[in-house]
């Protein structure tokens, strides 16, 4: 009987082995993978690695947003004022980039009008800022760095001069921080206009001169910015006032060089500033006015020495 037996187990077997055996079960597919969704920046510039956009602040009551042109690329920074004295000497919150994902770039304290410099520090424009009140008019130049608005020149003078106040807002570079601490040397700069060449300090290399545009109501030259190159280094020497800037002759032996500003006017006449390099510890720092003269088609007055009493 066993035959029998292992017959009929391999005819079940067989007769199972005609109908295909039934799919095995699959897995189910897993769910996908969620991601990030990251926003498109806003048209123009986006913002650099680790800045965040921010909304400009409203300004203060009374006053608007001044455009510059800070970076070469048109009139792209925004300068916010954010908290105004009664004299309008206001601070200026200072932003680049579009409206829509704009970056701060620090804060310019106490200025009325501030104006684009013809020269550049690490790519970012040096600025002029000018505040008036009943008792001073001062100017500055800042320069942006390490993060901050820096100070490179200060000029001060008394507003009672009136219109010839410029002439003796004399800046100057400090060497000395109000700490007592040595001041940061001036930076090395770039020009961004045309400059004209002579050598005004007579150490037999030449300076270079650039005309400082402003949007004064009294002129709309503001004076000359000087650049002296020192070790392959391009650096501020500093302002002198609006005008025609000549060498007068040589001096005697021993006495400092001297440089004229000259301003003719419409009547045939013509004021002129004798100014000196102004020196600390052997390094210039800017420049010093010595005296004022007029002269007319045929001879020249005496100069007359500042009242330094009168300056701030």
């Amino acid at each position: 009987m066993r035959p029998l037996v292992v017959s009929l187990i391999l005819g079940a077997l067989a007769a199972c082995g005609k109908d295909a055996a039934p799919p095995a079960p699959t897995a189910a597919p897993p769910p996908p993978v969620p991601t990030a969704v990251v926003p498109a920046a806003p048209a123009g510039d986006a913002a650099p690695p680790g800045v965040a956009c921010a909304a400009l602040p409203a300004p203060v009551t009374g006053h608007a947003i001044v455009e510059l042109d800070l970076d070469g690329r048109g009139a792209r920074e925004r300068l916010v004022p954010t908290a105004c004295d009664g004299d309008g000497t206001c601070a200026w919150a200072v932003f680049t980039g579009d409206a829509g994902c704009a970056q701060p770039l620090g804060t310019i304290a106490e200025a009325d009008r501030i104006e684009a410099l013809p020269i550049t520090i690490d790519g970012v424009a040096a600025v002029r800022t000018l505040a008036v009140s009943p008792y001073y008019r001062t100017e500055a130049a800042l320069a942006w760095r390490d993060g901050a608005w820096a100070t490179m020149f200060t000029g001060g003078c008394a507003a009672s001069l009136e219109a010839d106040a410029r002439w003796w807002c004399e800046a100057r570079h400090d060497d000395r921080l109000a700490s007592g601490a040595p001041a940061p040397a001036l930076p090395c700069v770039v020009a961004t206009a045309p400059t004209t060449a002579l050598d005004v300090d007579r150490d037999g290399a030449a300076e270079a001169l650039l005309p400082v545009a402003c949007g004064d109501d009294l002129q709309s030259v503001c004076g000359t910015l000087v650049l002296a190159t020192r070790g392959g280094c391009v650096r501020p020497l500093g302002f002198l006032p609006a005008g025609d800037v000549v060498l007068p002759p040589r001096p005697k032996r021993g006495a400092p060089p001297t440089i004229w500003v000259q301003r003719p006017d419409e009547a045939g006449t013509e004021e002129q500033i004798e100014l000196t390099v102004r020196r600390d510890a052997g390094e210039p720092v800017g420049f010093e006015v010595l005296g004022v003269r007029t002269c007319d088609r045929d001879a020249c007055g005496g100069w007359t020495a500042p009242d330094r009493g009168a300056e701030r």
